[in-house]
């Protein structure tokens, strides 16, 4: 199943009936001519320390973590990087990924990524 791959800005809400913390559609970041890279956006509500935790929890690890960024690494290379401040996110795919199957990786990465969202917001409603 294919993702909608269009303009990047936040439209869909992740946790549920919150609408503070929004993702947007994945799009092909414009930089990049060999679809290793994409982008996405994140509002600036969504908490990092439990995105973290559920991230990790998918077994991939902070790679790198800075006052207004973050870098997360799955085990086969690839990458989520999240720059806290204004809500981009970069997926990176992994350069050993061949080019035909980028777009089908990208989308289960973003899939991921959501999903590690929801869980954080339900983390974050049981500790309210």
């Amino acid at each position: 199943m294919e993702k909608e791959m269009t303009d990047s800005r936040p439209e869909a809400p992740v946790c549920g009936s919150d609408p503070s913390v929004l993702l947007s559609d994945l799009a092909r970041d414009s930089a990049c001519c060999r679809d290793l890279n994409w982008r996405c956006d994140l509002t600036s509500e969504a908490e990092p320390d439990a995105l973290a935790e559920a991230l990790v929890e998918q077994g991939w690890t902070v790679r790198c973590r800075h006052m207004n960024l973050m870098v997360f690494r799955h085990p086969h290379g690839h990458e989520i990087a999240w720059v806290t401040s204004t809500g981009r996110v970069q997926i990176r795919v992994a350069l050993e990924i061949d080019r035909e199957a980028r777009p089908h990786r990208a989308v289960e990465i973003f899939e991921m990524l959501s999903l590690a969202l929801r869980q954080a917001c339900l983390r974050n409603s049981k500790r309210s």
